[in-house]
């Protein structure tokens, strides 16, 4: 199971934060490349109009898509998305290193965020697919990004 980190590029003390964590488990991620608030495209902008969302949460849910994009084109049952600012548990690589634990029929596993330990959570549906850490098929992520219409 391929792990993810979500990071700025002007977030370097996030990064290095995030590797230290990984390190210190034994753990490799890959690092996407979050979309900055102040790059947003027009098309970007023109989606959430009237919604509410902040230029950095909508920054913050493009980012995720991206990371869905990586997941998608990959070989693994299950990808693991993360912010760059969560903190993860001294257990929690018998949940990363590999998907053999998960049920059969489970999509999308919610993974606690930030000042709590990584937990496994209960199942959602895909409506609740945006989380600061989270295990994700591909399968869904596909679903996922042909709902929204930003696949390709």
């Amino acid at each position: 199971m391929r792990l993810f980190v979500i990071n700025l590029d002007a977030a370097t003390d996030r990064l290095q934060w995030m590797s230290d964590s990984f390190a210190s488990l034994g753990l490799d991620f890959e690092r996407i490349a979050a979309i900055d608030k102040n790059n947003l495209r027009d098309d970007h902008i023109s989606h959430v109009v009237g919604t509410g969302w902040t230029g950095g949460e909508l920054g913050c849910f493009l980012s995720h898509i991206e990371a869905w994009k990586v997941v998608a084109s990959g070989t693994d049952e299950f990808g693991c998305i993360f912010e760059d600012d969560v903190h993860l548990a001294p257990d929690a690589t018998r949940f990363l290193k590999d998907s053999n634990w998960i049920p059969q029929g489970l999509d999308l596993i919610e993974l606690e965020t930030t000042l709590n330990p990584i937990v496994p959570l209960s199942p959602r549906t895909w409506q609740d697919w945006f989380y600061a850490a989270v295990m994700i098929t591909a399968l869904l992520v596909v679903a996922c990004l042909t709902a929204t219409a930003l696949l390709g």
